[in-house]
């Protein structure tokens, strides 16, 4: 059993991804796998965010597979 808790800011790895742990809470968390900078034009519609981000949503039933690398 995998005794791993999984936190806000932790690197894993998930089967063939890896990234950040964007969010989590007891229904599933997220994991940031890319980041790349938006368009002007997308900036300029929505400039709370200066990227666009790809996030993956894990299941609890699927942390057993998450292997913890490193904090930020």
């Amino acid at each position: 059993m995998n005794s791993y808790t999984p936190q806000i800011d932790h690197y894993v790895k998930h089967k063939h991804m890896e990234g950040w742990i964007y969010f989590v809470d007891t229904q599933y968390l997220t994991l940031e796998i890319m980041v790349r900078e938006k368009s002007e034009e997308s900036f300029n519609d929505a400039k709370f965010h200066r990227n666009e981000r790809c996030l993956v949503v894990v299941y609890p039933e699927d942390w057993k597979h998450l292997e913890y690398v490193k904090k930020r």
